[in-house]
């Protein structure tokens, strides 16, 4: 039987990948390399700088981006991503939770009592500067507790989905779909190259019924950044690591998260041809009863609009 070998070919940045066989035996620097070059990371990116747990990931949604389709791929996509790496985190702290009842029965009464003593003692929600790794490793249990309620609402298939299939977005589960693809063949190939980057525990990271409701609430807001603040407020160590990230990440997706993209766009357009069709169509009313002005017309409260058929 004639074994298929892998030959060492070019890549970018004259790299060179080895034979399959002797994959293992190249330097770290060399396997990372190879996979950067893949994922179309760069040394200006803030990887290095991320939790373990988040680089490959981070990498993964870099990757994704740039596929996509400028002209149909929305801001609203990426934060929900973003926001949705933080689930993980309340889990770890307060335990999983995706019931709601359940999750305020144990935890309502310790709610206001967090609240009241934040409220006595004055508790300041200023953000501090610090490192990502800080701020991540520095993450209160009371501010996952405030912050939880958001995150297990969003767990929950929206049941007027049961009453009205067509509301369900396909093109919504296609791109995280997408997505989706793209962590599993980039951790294919993180395991091949011995884990450059450490090994995505995707059951961490990745919720489809998560990121398909957070997108549907996120592109009805205006300024989705904002929205989150209002949503962490009570949970400023939360908020705290999602600046820091933002602040991180940003330079990697700034064609996508430009202040001045508004994912409505595309909606006001059609309002505005339908508004303009209704307005036609009001028109085309208004002038069709001008036509029939000069037909006959006998109104029996009128003796006098007899008049008008001789």
């Amino acid at each position: 039987m004639k074994w298929c070998t892998l030959e060492a070919t070019k890549i970018m940045n004259m790299c060179e990948l080895p034979s399959l066989f002797n994959l293992k035996e190249i330097p770290l620097l060399i396997r990372s390399k190879i996979l950067n070059n893949t994922l179309g990371i760069t040394n200006m990116d803030c990887i290095n700088e991320l939790p373990p747990e988040w680089m490959l990931y981070v990498g993964c949604i870099k990757y994704w981006v740039c596929q996509q389709e400028y002209s149909t791929f929305h801001k609203y996509y990426l934060y929900s991503i973003f926001i949705s790496m933080l689930f993980n985190i309340i889990d770890s702290k307060i335990g999983k939770h995706r019931n709601m009842h359940i999750f305020q029965k144990k935890y309502c009464q310790i709610i206001e009592t967090i609240k009241q003593e934040r409220k006595n003692d004055n508790y300041n929600s200023c953000i501090i500067d610090s490192t990502i790794i800080e701020a991540y490793n520095e993450i209160d249990h009371h501010d996952c507790v405030l912050a939880a309620p958001f995150f297990i609402s969003h767990f929950k298939i929206n049941e007027k989905l049961y009453t009205n299939p067509k509301i369900f977005s396909r093109y919504t589960v296609h791109v995280f779909a997408e997505f989706q693809s793209c962590v599993r063949h980039a951790m294919h190939l993180n395991a091949l190259l011995r884990y450059p980057y450490p090994h995505i525990k995707i059951a961490n990271l990745f919720n489809g019924t998560l990121l398909y409701n957070l997108s549907n609430n996120f592109k009805t807001r205006r300024n989705i950044e904002q929205y989150i603040n209002t949503i962490l407020q009570t949970s400023p160590s939360l908020l705290k690591l999602f600046h820091i990230f933002l602040l991180k990440v940003k330079p990697m997706f700034s064609h996508v998260l430009q202040d001045n993209i508004d994912p409505h766009r595309k909606h006001k357009k059609r309002g505005s041809k339908s508004n303009k069709n209704n307005l036609t169509k009001s028109d085309s009313e208004y002038f069709s009863a001008d036509d029939n002005l000069h037909d006959p017309y006998y109104d029996p409260n009128n003796r006098f609009s007899l008049l008008n058929v001789v």
